[in-house]
């Protein structure tokens, strides 16, 4: 089975979560139809956009409104950049109270998006990292790269507000869970679900180092099914990730292959390119009572010990 449901009951409204990288997501049609598709998702994060660099906005596209990190030439983003991020149609405007992209030489890798209603906050940070390099050459770019995203990323979570959830999706290129290829024990099975556990290499490392120094997992890795179908080869890289304390509020997660095939461009009778990867969660009204904080507590006054002043 591609998804990983939970053997408890549901429970109360989720949130559906999905991190996906379309390959490109440039053309008026395309953004329709990955909208049509993603049609009753509260978020989804879309990587690898390929769009150009313009002043970060909110449009509405049908019934999902869309937030865009177009990529610009420097020697930290290039053309297969481009992130967005969209919002179901129950997120009006006013809702939005945070737009922030990347740093100086970053746009198109990284966007930061807070959200507020009335009952729920949350914080969503997407991701895209390049893939890995071979070339000896390419490794010292390719690190500082890495580096400055999780750099970016720490702020954003030590800047998100108590109340808010932070929701990461990642786009990592990069596997977590595994120190080596000939071991089978999982490096920290709370941060990174066992079942989705792969290889890790720099910045599969340095992921799973800002997750355990920040409270999160990688509940998406609760299925063991590819997120990626390459030539010849699969592997897990994307990643949906949320605070540790909520993995009792988790219900549904893993790779959702229908959808895949629905927006897949490469034209062939096999899976190939990247998968939407699906988390949905219990939906607190707000994190204290999913983060298992106490509330405040009832003040009751005695009436009869208050002394009446003139």
């Amino acid at each position: 089975m591609p998804l990983w449901r939970t053997p408890q009951s549901r429970d109360g409204p989720t949130w559906k979560l999905v991190q996906y990288n379309p390959l490109a997501c440039m053309r008026a049609d395309r953004v329709e139809h990955v909208c049509q598709v993603f049609a009753d998702v509260e978020v989804v994060g879309l990587t690898e956009t390929q769009l150009r660099a313009r002043e970060v906005d909110i449009q509405r596209r049908g019934v999902l409104g869309l937030i865009e990190a177009g990529w610009q030439r420097s020697p930290f983003s290039n053309r297969s950049c481009g992130i967005s991020v969209l919002l179901h149609r129950r997120f009006r405007d006013e809702h939005v109270r945070a737009v922030r992209g990347g740093p100086a030489g970053m746009l198109g890798r990284c966007l930061a998006v807070r959200v507020r209603t009335k009952s729920e906050e949350f914080t969503v940070l997407a991701l895209y990292f390049s893939p890995r390099v071979t070339e000896t050459k390419e490794q010292a770019p390719y690190e500082r790269t890495v580096r400055m995203l999780f750099q970016w990323l720490s702020n954003e979570l030590a800047g998100c507000p108590a109340r808010s959830v932070p929701v990461i999706l990642c786009d990592l290129n990069d596997g977590i869970g595994l120190a080596k290829a000939s071991e089978t024990v999982i490096v920290d099975p709370e941060v990174v679900p066992s079942a989705g556990a792969c290889v890790e290499h720099f910045a599969g490392a340095a992921f799973r180092a800002v997750l355990q120094a920040q409270y999160m997992s990688a509940f998406s890795t609760l299925s063991d099914v590819p997120t990626f179908y390459g030539t010849g080869h699969t592997s897990i890289v994307d990643y949906v990730c949320l605070p540790t304390a909520m993995a009792q509020a988790v219900r549904v997660a893993g790779p959702l292959v229908g959808k895949g095939r629905q927006l897949q461009l490469i034209s062939t009778a096999t899976r190939r390119d990247h998968l939407p990867v699906l988390m949905e969660v219990v939906r607190p009204s707000f994190a204290r009572e999913v983060l298992g904080a106490s509330p405040a507590p009832l003040v009751r006054w005695d009436n009869g010990a208050c002394t009446p002043t003139r």
